[in-house]
């Protein structure tokens, strides 16, 4: 019985060693992919993916500058402006090596606030 406690108090101790020389400088080496595209065209093959809020083109080349906004990246590609990115909330950023990210808004803005029941009434009883 007293070796076991010793195997297990041993046990918790080198754990709670390793975690103090360990802790400060544990570091992630790549985070995940989270939006990509593959696109085949004149031959070769044009790969574009997002990790963070960096773009990567063809040749993981990434682009030097994030793109920008808040909202989530929901896809990439190349288009006549270059390699673009198209955000969740509408907006489309595409990179330019002159100019940086130029914002580039193809759906517009809608509208997300619902009229009341009172305010329809009123509409429609006129």
């Amino acid at each position: 019985m007293l070796k076991k406690l010793f195997y297990v108090s041993a046990s918790i101790l080198m754990l709670a060693v390793a975690y103090h020389l360990g802790a400060g400088s544990a570091k992630a080496q790549a985070g995940l992919i989270e939006v990509g595209n593959i696109e085949y065209s004149a031959g070769t093959y044009l790969i574009h993916f997002v990790v963070g809020r960096t773009l990567y083109d063809t040749g993981w080349n990434p682009i030097p500058v994030p793109v920008p906004g808040s909202a989530r990246i929901v896809a990439v590609g190349w288009g006549p402006d270059g390699n673009t990115a198209l955000l969740e909330n509408g907006d489309l950023y595409a990179w330019d090596t002159v100019n940086g990210w130029q914002h580039r808004n193809v759906f517009g803005s809608t509208a997300a606030v619902q009229p009341t029941f009172g305010q329809l009434k009123t509409q429609y009883r006129k």
